[in-house]
């Protein structure tokens, strides 16, 4: 009787402890819960980025353009490379206008900089940016593990785990130049939600990943913009 009670405790604390693991590539066994792993300071360790942006043509001989740009960040340096292609309009010395197709590859200029996130137990979030030149950029809010209520209104994901994804409320920003001068703030423009999604979560390392898609209505030549952005960002705990 009390070997079958033991075997019954042991499977339910293998249960209870594999119910931690939410990430595809979490480890298989935690002592830890999913908050208590993610909150401290993490610096970002590798980051590869893909953006994407594009004008559709409408009609035969209308502008069009599309962008690709691919980055890696090793934690101190980020290098990149870019192709663009599209056609524009030109017009000659008689006022008539005429296409004119380009394709342009290279490689992006090298940025020297440093970034960290803390997520801390109060829900409160930080972020840091600090490049080489002394120049900073900082943002606050507050954190949570994206509500299944929210899935639709906040994510890409149509299909989450319980605690899978981070929903991030920016609140404040704020950045100084090289010379420790603040910069204007505009509101508008920083106060919006970020959803990371987990796919890894450690005691000591944690990879989210970004995406986000975007499209609006005629804008260029009535040409509809489409733009995409993903990221898979690898942090390490300080």
């Amino acid at each position: 009787m009390k070997k079958h009670l033991f075997t019954l405790i042991i499977s339910i604390s293998i249960i209870n402890l594999y119910s931690c693991r939410k990430g595809e590539h979490d480890p298989f066994l935690s002592l830890r819960s999913r908050k208590a792993r993610l909150c401290g300071e993490w610096k970002v360790t590798q980051e590869i980025e893909r953006d994407y942006d594009s004008y559709k043509p409408q009609g035969y001989g209308a502008p069009w353009y599309i962008m690709e740009k691919n980055y890696i960040f090793d934690g101190t340096i980020k290098t990149g490379t870019f192709h663009y292609k599209g056609l524009t309009l030109l017009q000659n010395s008689q006022g008539e206008m005429y296409g004119q197709e380009y394709d342009q590859t290279g490689e992006t200029t090298p940025q020297n900089y440093t970034e960290s996130y803390s997520f801390e137990k109060n829900n409160a979030f930080y972020f840091n940016h600090l490049s080489i030149d002394n120049s900073t950029i900082n943002y606050s809010g507050k954190w949570a593990f994206l509500p299944k209520e929210d899935y639709e209104k906040y994510s890409l994901y149509e299909s989450l785990k319980n605690k899978e994804a981070i929903l991030i409320t920016l609140t404040e920003y704020s950045s100084t130049n090289s010379n420790g001068i603040i910069n204007p703030v505009f509101p508008e423009y920083f106060k919006k939600k970020i959803v990371f999604l987990i796919d890894r979560l450690t005691n000591k390392q944690t990879i989210l990943n970004y995406e986000s898609k975007n499209q609006s209505g005629p804008t260029y030549y009535n040409s509809p913009y489409h733009s995409s952005t993903s990221k898979t960002i690898t942090l390490e705990l300080k």
